[in-house]
C-alpha cells in the first residue's frame, strides 16, 4: 500500500493511498499522508493514534475512479462510530466527522474503526474487498485464511512464519481481482498484531519475531511493525489459491483437522469476514461490485474449514509438511 501526497485546493491536507497489486486508489482529504501512514504503519505512539486535540472538521474518502451515483438515488447512512460520526451514501464519498473521546480508553489503539469503515465503502465500489482475514503463503499455495475473531488466525500465521513460509498479513487484507483477472490478495496494514500468551511465547522466537517493537495495551497486543522485517517474508500481495474457514475451538485437537467447505458456507464466511453492512440493501452499488468479485473467487478457488491443532504449534516445520501433502490429493 501507497500513501502518497497530494496538491489541495483547501488549506486541509490530502492524500492518495494506492494499492500495489490491485487496480484501485482512494482520495482522502483532510488527513496528511504522514498521518495516515502513522495509523497503518503503527508507528506513531499510542496516544498519538487518533486526532484528540484540536481534530479536522471532516475527512472525505473517495474513489475517483468509479463514478459515482446520481444524487437523487442517495441515501445518507449516519452512524456514530465511537468518538466519530461517519455518513456514507451507496456509490459516493464517505464523509467523517472526528470526535474527541472524553477517555482515553475509549480510543482504539491503533486504527480507527470510522475511518476502516469508510475505507472499506470505497474499495468496495470497485468490488474490493477489505477482508479481517490472514495470507499466508507456502511454495504452492496462497491460502485466504477467514475466521473470527480469536479463532487463531495470528497464530497460525507465527506457525507459517515458524515454518519457513510466508506471511501478506495476520488480519487485514484486501481482496479482488488484478488487472489480469487473477484473485489477489494484498496487505492493508504494516505490522503484525499478536495477541500475548503461551502459544505466541512459543512461535515468536521460532519465527524469528521476538523483538517486539510496540504494545497496544488497549487490546492487549504486540504490534510488530512489518517494514523493519526482512521484506522476503512478507510479501505486499500474492495470488490466493486456496481459501480457509478456521474454526474456533475452545479446546484445540491434538492433529490440524481440514475437511472440504461448500460454496454457500465459504461465501457466508467471505461476508462475515467483510464489513457486512456494505452488502445490505442500503447499499446497493458497493453489494453489486462485492458480489461479483466474490462469484468468480468461488467459481475458481477451492475452500476447506480448518480446525488448527495443537501440532502446528508444537512442530511447524513438519506439521505444514504434512498438512500441505493432505492439500495436493
Amino acid at each position: 500500500m501507497q500513501i502518497l501526497p497530494l496538491p489541495s485546493a483547501s488549506t486541509q491536507p490530502a492524500c492518495q493511498l494506492r494499492c500495489q497489486a490491485l487496480p484501485v486508489s482512494l482520495t482522502v482529504t483532510g488527513l496528511a499522508a504522514a498521518d495516515l501512514a502513522a495509523l497503518l504503519q503503527a508507528s506513531a505512539s499510542p496516544s498519538a493514534d487518533w486526532p484528540q486535540q484540536r481534530p479536522p472538521p471532516v475527512i472525505v474518502i473517495d474513489n475517483p475512479d468509479v463514478a459515482p451515483l446520481p444524487t437523487l438515488s442517495a441515501q445518507v447512512q449516519s452512524l456514530q462510530v465511537g468518538p466519530d460520526r461517519v455518513e456514507l451514501v451507496s456509490g459516493r464519498a464517505a464523509h467523517l466527522y472526528p470526535g474527541v473521546a472524553e477517555q482515553q480508553s475509549s480510543l482504539p489503539s491503533h486504527f480507527p474503526q470510522s475511518l476502516y469503515l469508510c475505507l472499506a465503502q470505497q474499495w468496495a465500489r470497485s468490488g474490493v474487498f477489505a477482508l479481517h482475514a490472514a495470507g499466508i503463503v507456502t511454495a504452492d499455495e496462497g491460502l485466504l485464511v477467514l475466521g473470527e475473531r480469536m479463532a487463531g488466525k495470528s497464530t497460525l500465521a507465527l506457525s507459517a512464519l515458524a515454518a519457513g513460509h510466508q506471511v501478506v498479513s495476520d488480519d487485514w487484507l484486501l481482496l479482488a481481482a488484478d488487472s489480469d483477472g487473477r484473485c489477489q490478495m494484498e496487505r492493508l496494514r504494516e505490522y503484525l498484531a499478536i495477541r500475548p500468551g503461551p502459544v505466541a511465547q512459543r512461535l515468536l522466537p521460532r519465527a524469528a519475531l521476538a523483538g517486539v517493537k510496540r504494545t497496544s495495551s488497549a487490546e492487549q497486543r504486540q504490534l510488530v511493525p512489518i517494514d523493519e522485517l526482512a521484506s522476503a517474508r512478507f510479501p505486499v500481495s500474492a495470488a490466493v489459491t486456496r481459501l480457509w474457514q478456521l474454526q474456533p475451538a475452545s479446546d484445540r485437537p491434538e492433529s490440524t483437522r481440514i475437511v472440504p467447505e461448500t460454496a454457500a458456507g465459504a461465501l457466508a464466511s467471505l461476508i462475515t469476514a467483510a464489513m457486512p453492512l456494505l452488502l445490505s440493501a442500503q447499499f446497493p452499488a458497493e453489494r453489486q461490485a462485492l458480489m461479483t468479485t466474490a462469484g468468480s473467487l468461488l467459481r475458481e478457488i477451492p475452500a476447506e474449514r480448518v480446525t488448527a491443532g495443537r501440532d502446528l504449534a508444537r512442530e511447524p516445520g513438519p506439521n505444514w509438511e504434512r498438512l500441505l501433502k493432505t492439500l495436493a490429493f
